[in-house]
C-alpha cells in the first residue's frame, strides 16, 4: 500500500481533541442540603471519579472517525508489487493523413487511436495524471497534465486526421518539456498511438531524446501500432504541360502501392475552353504510369487551374486529387555554374550535367527546365536575376557583385543549391554568404571550417546517415528496393563552425554530427547545401542510382516556392508580392471562399507575404482588399471562368504525397533506434492489458469515507441514547448501576 498524499497524516494531531474532551471535561456537581448534616463541620471533600464504559466507547468512536478521515485525505492506494502508486502518462496521437486510411469492414487507424486514448482517460485511477499530444507535421498539446479527464473527452472523441505527413520527431521536443514537469514519486509512461509508417522517425532525433531521459524514476516507452495490414493505394503524383510535335499535351503521372495492378480513371476539369475529360489507366505497383492528354491549340493556360481526380476512390482518398496552376507551368530556368576544366569529363559538374541531360532525354522533363551552363567569370548579375534556380558546383567563390545578386534573387523567390568541393575557398564563402548581424538573411547557415579527410577504417569511409526520410528531397530514395542513397560514403568533407540554426533542416549527417544536407529558407527562396562534391572526388554520390532522382527532386523542391508556387498542406507559404502592393491591401481567398489576413513583411526587395500552415487543399488567390470577392461570390465563381486574372497572384496547396505508399517501418530497426530505453512495440489488444494492469490498483479513499460515515452514525446513536433530554427512559431513571444506565424500576412500596 502507498499513500498519494502522505502529508495529510499530519491531521492525526486532531486525535488530541477527543482526548482533551474526555479528560478535562468539567463536571457540574449539584449540591443538595440535608437537614441532619447541616450542623456538621465542613471537611475537605474528595470526589471519586470513575471512567465508565460508555465514555471509553465514545472516545474510541470519535478517535476512529477522525483517523478514518485523515487516512482518506492521505489517499491510500493498494498497488501491485514492484510499482509505485501514482502515474504520469503522456499520450502522443498521430493525426497525419495516413491515419485516415479506409479499409472496408475495418476501423480507420485514427478511430482505433481515438478509442484507445478515450479508454485511457476513462480508466484513470486516483493520483494519475495524463497529457495528450497531437502530432502530424508539427506537434500541439491538446491536453496538458491533468487529473480530471472530463473536460477533454469531447475533444478526444472528435479527433480527425489532417492532410500532412507524419513527423513524430516533433513530439519528442514537447515530451522533454512534459517530462521536466513529472512528479518525483510517480512512474512515467509515454504512449505513441500511430500507424508506424516509414519515415515517421529519424534515428538521430530518437537518440537525442533517449540520451536526455531522466535518470531517476521509471520511464516506460510504448508504441501502439494501430496500422492496418496490406496496402492498396493509388495516387496522382504530378501533372505538367508539354509541347510535342502533335501539339500541347497535359502529362499526368500516377502510381500505386499494393500487390496487383489497379484499373482507374483519370478525370481532368478546370481547363478554359476544354470540357471535362477522362481517360482509363492501369496503375502498376511501384512504377509510375504516364498519361498524356492532348489539348486544343486554342487552349489558354494563363486562365486555367486544372483539377485532376482519380476514381474510384481508394484507401487514402486525399491524394486522389491533384491541383495544377497551369499559368506557372512554363519551363523553369536553371543556371549551372562550375569551374573550367581540361575537357567536359574533367569538370566537377560533369555528373550533374549528365543527370540533367538524362532527365531531359526521357522526354518527361524536357519542357520543364531550360538549362544553361556558365563558368564563374562569365556569370553576370543579369543572368542570375533571370534564373529561377542557380546551381553552384565546386565554385571557388563569387565576387561581391555576383554574391549580392544571388542573395537578392533568392530572397525574391528563386532557389539555389551549392555543391561544396576541394576548390571551395571557405573564407570567401564565409565572407559573402554569412551575415553576422542578421544571420537569417545569409545563404550560409553557419561558417565553413577546414576540410576533414577521412582515413579508411577496415575499408569503410564516412557513411551518410541520420536521414530525414520524410523530406521531399529524400522521400523514397532511402528504400533499399528503389534507392541506394543510404549507402553513400564520403572520403572528405568540410566542418562547420558553430551550430546550425533551429529554423534550418539538417536532412543528413555524419556520425560525428557534421551536416551533409542542409535546407534553408531565405525570405521567399530556398537554399540547399551539399557538404559533398558533385563528382567522385569527395564522395560516391554521383555513382549511386539515386543520384538522378535526387537531382530531379532537388529542382522540383527549389522551384516550389518560386516559379511553381506550390506548397504542401501544413507548410508555411512565403511569396514575393508585386512591387505596387502595400502591406495593408492584401487578403487571401481560400478554395472554400474564406478570407484570410496574411502577414506581410517589408524587405529591401519588396513585400513578402506569409501564411501559416494552410490545411485546405486547392487554389488560393491573393487579392487586393478593394477587389476581393465576398465568400459567397468566391464560392459561386466557376473554376476557369477567367476572373482569375483579377488576382494579384495565385498559389496551390496540395496534400503531401510523402506517405502515399504507406510502407511500415521495420520493427527491429525501430527497436534498435530506441535502445537502451525501456521501449515496447505493442498492438491495441496488448495495450488493453497495460490498461488492465493500471486498473488493478485499488483506491481505498472512497471506502474509508464510507466507513467514517458509519462510525459517525454509531457515535450519534450512542450520544442520543445517553442524553437524558432526548431519551425519556434515561430521564425517568434515578440511579445508575455500575457501568450501566438503566431505567428506574419500581420497587415494592416505592411511590410511583
Amino acid at each position: 500500500m502507498t499513500l498519494l498524499a502522505p502529508g495529510a497524516l499530519v491531521g492525526l494531531l486532531l486525535l488530541a481533541i477527543p482526548i482533551v474532551v474526555h479528560l478535562f471535561k468539567p463536571r457540574n456537581v449539584r449540591q443538595t442540603p440535608f437537614s441532619s448534616l447541616r450542623w456538621l463541620h465542613l471537611t475537605q471533600q474528595r470526589m471519586a471519579r470513575r471512567i465508565q464504559w460508555h465514555q471509553v466507547l465514545l472516545f474510541l468512536l470519535r478517535a476512529t472517525f477522525l483517523t478514518l478521515l485523515v487516512m482518506a485525505l492521505a489517499r491510500p492506494l493498494i498497488v501491485p508489487r514492484g510499482t509505485t502508486g501514482s502515474l504520469d502518462r503522456a499520450i502522443v496521437v498521430d493525426v497525419s493523413r495516413s491515419m485516415g486510411r479506409q479499409v472496408e469492414g475495418r476501423p480507420r487507424p485514427i478511430d482505433s487511436a481515438r478509442e484507445l486514448a478515450v479508454q485511457t482517460f476513462e480508466r484513470m485511477q486516483p493520483g494519475d495524471r495524463t497529457a495528450v499530444l497531437l502530432t502530424a507535421a508539427k506537434t500541439t498539446v491538446l491536453v496538458p497534465w491533468t487529473t480530471d479527464a472530463a473536460p477533454y473527452l469531447a475533444s478526444l472523441q472528435s479527433l480527425e486526421p489532417v492532410p500532412t505527413a507524419t513527423n513524430l520527431d516533433s513530439s519528442l521536443e514537447t515530451l522533454r518539456s512534459l517530462l521536466n514537469q513529472r512528479r518525483a514519486d510517480a512512474s512515467v509512461e509515454v504512449c505513441f498511438l500511430t500507424d508506424n509508417t516509414s519515415g515517421s522517425w529519424t534515428p538521430g532525433a530518437i537518440a537525442s531524446f533517449v540520451a536526455g531521459l531522466p535518470q531517476q524514476g521509471t520511464v516506460s516507452l510504448r508504441l501502439v501500432d494501430v496500422g492496418l495490414p496490406g496496402v492498396r493505394n493509388g495516387w496522382l503524383a504530378s501533372a505538367r504541360l508539354r509541347e510535342t510535335e502533335a501539339g500541347l499535351v497535359l502529362r499526368v503521372e500516377a502510381t500505386c502501392a499494393g500487390d496487383a495492378p489497379q484499373p482507374r480513371t483519370v478525370y481532368v476539369a478546370g481547363l478554359v475552353g476544354v470540357q471535362e475529360s477522362s481517360s482509363a489507366v492501369t496503375l502498376q505497383p511501384g512504377r509510375p504510369t504516364t498519361l498524356e492528354l492532348p489539348l486544343p491549340a486554342s487552349f489558354d493556360r494563363s486562365q486555367s487551374h486544372a483539377r485532376l481526380r482519380l476514381e474510384p476512390a481508394d484507401e487514402l482518398p486525399d491524394d486522389d486529387e491533384l491541383f495544377v496552376d497551369l499559368d506557372t507551368a512554363g519551363a523553369t530556368r536553371v543556371l549551372v555554374v562550375e569551374p573550367e576544366g581540361d575537357d567536359d569529363s574533367s569538370r566537377p559538374g560533369f555528373p550533374l550535367r549528365t543527370a540533367l541531360g538524362a532527365l531531359a532525354a526521357t522526354g518527361a522533363k524536357a519542357a520543364d527546365y531550360q538549362i544553361s551552363f556558365s563558368v564563374p567569370a562569365d556569370v553576370s548579375a543579369e543572368r542570375i536575376a533571370a534564373a529561377d534556380i542557380v546551381l553552384l558546383v565546386d565554385v571557388p567563390g563569387l565576387t561581391a557583385a555576383q554574391s549580392d545578386s544571388l542573395i537578392r534573387r533568392v530572397r525574391e523567390g528563386a532557389g539555389a543549391a551549392v555543391f561544396l568541393g576541394p576548390s571551395v575557398q571557405t573564407e570567401v564563402y564565409n565572407q559573402r554568404f554569412t551575415n553576422r548581424l542578421q544571420p537569417a538573411e545569409g545563404l550560409l547557415p553557419s561558417s565553413l571550417g577546414s576540410v576533414v579527410q577521412v582515413a579508411p577504417a577496415r575499408g569503410r569511409l564516412a557513411a551518410w546517415g541520420h536521414f530525414n526520410a520524410r523530406h521531399p528531397l529524400l522521400a523514397g530514395l532511402l528504400d533499399p528496393l528503389i534507392g541506394d542513397l543510404a549507402l553513400t560514403q564520403s572520403r572528405a568533407y568540410l566542418g562547420f563552425i558553430g551550430d546550425i540554426p533551429a529554423a534550418d533542416e539538417v536532412l543528413a549527417a555524419f556520425d560525428d554530427g557534421t551536416p551533409i544536407l542542409i535546407t534553408r529558407q531565405v525570405d521567399a527562396g530556398r537554399v540547399v547545401w551539399f557538404n559533398a562534391s558533385a563528382d567522385d572526388r569527395w564522395c560516391d554520390l554521383p555513382r549511386r542510382k539515386s543520384f538522378v532522382p535526387l537531382v530531379d527532386r532537388l529542382l522540383a523542391y527549389l522551384s516550389a516556392s518560386g516559379s511553381r508556387r506550390s506548397f504542401d498542406c501544413g507548410e508555411e507559404v512565403t511569396l514575393r508580392l508585386p512591387n505596387h502592393v502595400n502591406d495593408e491591401s492584401v487578403v487571401v481567398q481560400t478554395p472554400s471562399g474564406k478570407t484570410l489576413e496574411p502577414r506581410v513583411d517589408t524587405t529591401p526587395e519588396g513585400m513578402l507575404l506569409k501564411l501559416d500552415a494552410p490545411m485546405e487543399a486547392g487554389f488560393y488567390r491573393v487579392d487586393s482588399k478593394r477587389t476581393a470577392a465576398t465568400p459567397r461570390e468566391e464560392t459561386e465563381r466557376p473554376t476557369g471562368s477567367g476572373n482569375e486574372n483579377t488576382a494579384l497572384l495565385s498559389f496551390v496547396v496540395q496534400p503531401s504525397r510523402a506517405e502515399s505508399a504507406m510502407g511500415a517501418i521495420d520493427t527491429e530497426t525501430l527497436r534498435s533506434w530506441w535502445q537502451p530505453a525501456n521501449f515496447e512495440l505493442l498492438k491495441p489488444t496488448s495495450f488493453d492489458a497495460v490498461l488492465d494492469a493500471t486498473e488493478s490498483r485499488l483506491a481505498l479513499e472512497p471506502w474509508l469515507m464510507i466507513l467514517a460515515g458509519l462510525v459517525f452514525l454509531a457515535e450519534m446513536f450512542l450520544v442520543h441514547w445517553l442524553c437524558p433530554r432526548i431519551n425519556p427512559a434515561l430521564a425517568a431513571s434515578s440511579g445508575r448501576r455500575r457501568g450501566f444506565v438503566a431505567p428506574l424500576r419500581s420497587r415494592k412500596g416505592a411511590p410511583e
